[in-house]
């Protein structure tokens, strides 16, 4: 009798033992896993329609998902909010039977029995296996009144500073504040292209900055904005025009954010031929800091640029 209660606590423990190993497993490993790249492709789409910081921070919360939504680092800024919420804190995900790491653009792929040595893999790039990357597209001035993304794939041309004097942070009351603030506009496109599978998403995104002593970094005050994009079309450099679909985009009036960014994607595309985007958007877009001066406040309508916001 006591051999056989002495087993069962035994195999009790057994069975605890077990259950912290995983639960330490995921709290250090806490990667989004996808079956494949279709369903990644699903993930990225349903995760673009979560315009704001809050949302996305929100939802991976309830994975229990580290993300890179907040990290400092200016080797990812310039990505999208969604890529940014894929990643956990060690820029990884998990596709199929393979661990997959993003870094410098580039996303490379570890088979799951190798991840005791991930780290020292890493230090290693260049002997890591390559399954993929992660680009910002050129967007060519051609046929269209449209946007030269430039090398580094995003326009930012609608831009406008101003003296902050006033804001009010979110739940909080109206702040007498100053210091410089910037509205910045901006289309980029991210291509993801993985397993032979390329697909393009071409985003706008309109934020709000402060300078600090190393430039320019993200603000966080409340922000009043109203996004009104009335048409557009886009094109490869050997196609025709298309309309977008589907504007206009009055969903987002009077849109009231946290973070100070709003981040919509306008159009995904399966680009199995890499090319890149030629595009036009017209229309209008209002920012200002809630709280702030009514003359602080920003209509970007395209009139610098022969009513062509892009």
């Amino acid at each position: 009798m006591k051999k056989h209660i002495l087993f069962l606590i035994m195999f009790v423990f057994a069975i605890s033992c077990s259950k912290e190993k995983n639960k330490d497993y995921n709290l250090i490993h806490d990667r989004l896993s996808f079956k494949n790249m279709s369903e990644f492709n699903t993930s990225y789409l349903m995760l673009s329609k979560m315009t704001s910081k809050e949302e996305l921070q929100f939802w991976a919360q309830t994975k229990n998902h580290s993300t890179l939504l907040n990290s400092n680092d200016t080797n990812i800024e310039q990505y999208s909010n969604v890529l940014k919420t894929i990643l956990n804190k060690d820029s990884e995900y998990e596709l199929g039977d393979s661990i997959i790491w993003f870094n410098n653009g580039n996303l490379y792929a570890f088979a799951k029995n190798e991840q005791a040595n991930i780290s020292a893999l890493k230090t290693n790039p260049n002997k890591c296996h390559l399954m993929g990357y992660v680009s910002l597209s050129i967007i060519e001035n051609s046929k269209l009144k449209s946007a030269n993304l430039g090398l580094h794939g995003l326009d930012a041309r609608n831009q406008k500073t101003l003296y902050e004097q006033y804001y009010q942070p979110c739940g909080g009351n109206l702040i007498a504040h100053t210091g410089m603030r910037k509205y910045v506009h901006e289309i980029y496109d991210e291509s993801i292209a993985a397993s032979g599978v390329i697909q393009s998403h071409l985003h706008l995104r309109i934020k709000l900055e402060y300078q600090g002593s190393k430039g320019w970094k993200a603000a966080s005050e409340l922000t009043e904005i109203n996004v009104n994009v009335v048409s557009g079309s886009y094109m490869y450099p050997s196609g025709e025009p298309k309309p977008m679909q589907p504007p206009p985009y009055h969903a987002f009036s009077e849109y009231h954010n946290c973070s100070g960014t709003l981040d919509i994607m306008l159009l995904n595309v399966n680009d199995s031929n890499n090319q890149y985007w030629v595009v036009s958007i017209e229309g209008s877009i209002y920012q200002k800091i809630m709280g702030d001066v009514d003359t602080n406040a920003w209509t970007d309508d395209g009139i610098k640029h022969d009513g062509v916001l892009w």
